[in-house]
């Protein structure tokens, strides 16, 4: 596998995984009324159609539309993957409450990351873009 491929599929998963955190912070909201649990599914949510920008400009760069099919396929088989309340005991449980607040933290790391990630690439453009003004050119 490629590093392109690698890096779509890579993508592919993390908009799978932010529509399944998302729909469960919903669900759970929806069970148990705890506010929490809503900024989990929005943010959620709101991060896959993030990701799903960020595949469709990746996917216009490499002109490669190959795995797009996965995502579908995984989106439909989805509904097996769905935990209810029983799975994890009574929702209002201080364990539930402890599951839903470690997602939570793990969902912030993971943005504060991908947002840490895309302020250096914007440093490198910024700064190769500088670089490129001060050499001399070569003609």
């Amino acid at each position: 596998m490629s590093l392109k491929s690698f890096h779509i599929f890579f993508i592919i998963v993390s908009i799978i995984l932010m529509i399944v955190v998302g729909v469960w912070g919903i669900r759970s909201y929806r069970a148990i009324g705890d506010v929490v649990n809503l900024t989990v599914g929005i943010v959620g949510l709101v991060s896959a159609v993030v990701l799903f920008a960020y595949l469709k400009a990746v996917l216009k760069k490499y002109k490669d539309k190959s795995l797009l099919a996965f995502l579908f396929v995984f989106i439909l088989t989805a509904h097996d993957v769905w935990a209810c309340s029983v799975c994890y005991g009574d929702p209002n449980s201080k364990m539930a409450a402890g599951l839903r607040m470690a997602v939570l933290v793990l969902l912030i790391v993971i943005l504060v990351v991908l947002s840490l990630f895309g302020a250096l690439i914007l440093h490198f453009k910024k700064r190769a873009k500088q670089l490129a003004q001060h050499e001399p050119q070569n003609i």
